[in-house]
Parts: structure tokens; sequence; C-alpha cells
């Protein structure tokens, strides 16, 4: 490269990490290495498991509902034969309130709204037990 002053963007996020929006200046001099460290910040995600209250198996096709702090709508997820959803890694870390908008059958709706955390660079796991 030529010396003087450029401009680094990062384009591309690696898969399970935050695209960096910042710009970042650095400079070129003749005959010298310029070094620019950046860190990725991997993107937060949960998992839900929803299990029977009595023989501890997980239960399919359960509809929960995400929502923001706001009540806005994020997503309608279900869960799959192993009782469980992963929620999207793109979702931004923060506080968020699951709730069950339709049980099994032969299983009682838990109408109970849980409030729930993601973090960056963290797999959480919250399990939901429900009653018959």
């Amino acid at each position: 490269m030529e010396a003087g002053q450029y401009n680094v963007i990062e384009r591309k996020a690696p898969d399970g990490y935050e695209l960096d929006a910042n710009v970042y200046n650095i400079t070129v001099l003749p005959g010298q290495l310029a070094t620019l460290q950046l860190q990725n910040t991997p993107l937060g995600g949960i998992r839900l498991t929803k299990i029977d209250s009595i023989t501890k198996r997980p239960i399919f096709g359960v509809e929960f509902m995400l929502f923001d702090m706001n009540g806005k709508v994020m997503g309608v997820y279900y869960t799959d034969n192993n009782g469980v959803i992963d929620f999207p890694t793109d979702i931004p870390a923060g506080r968020y309130r699951i709730r069950e908008t339709r049980a099994a059958q032969g299983y009682y709706l838990d109408e109970i709204p849980k409030t729930v955390e993601f973090f960056a660079g963290s797999r959480n796991r919250h399990r939901v037990v429900a009653p018959r």
C-alpha cells in the first residue's frame, strides 16, 4: 500500500458475530507496518426447552411469541421434536418477554410471560415446565 490515510470498514461479519458499523482511520507510513486490531462481538442467543411436568419428556409443537420490552412482536416460534426452540442469533442482546400462545394438545396454556435476557457471546438456556 502507498503511504497515506485510510478508512477501514467491516463489510461482512463472520457467522455468529455482530457487524461492526464503525469507521476506523489508519495511517500508513513509508517503510513501516501499520496495524489495526479489532474485536468482533458475538451475537446473543437463547434456547427454550418445553417439557412435561411429570414425565420430563419434551413437548412438540408448542407456540411461543417473542416480544421486545415495548411489546413489539419479534417473532412466532414452535418447539421442535425435542421440545426445543433455538432463537435466531441475529436478535440483538437485551431483555425480552417470551409468552406461550398455544399449548400442545392435552396441556394447559402457560399464560405467564417469562422475561429473558439475551447476552452477547453466550447461549442462555430457559426451561419451561408444562402443567397437565
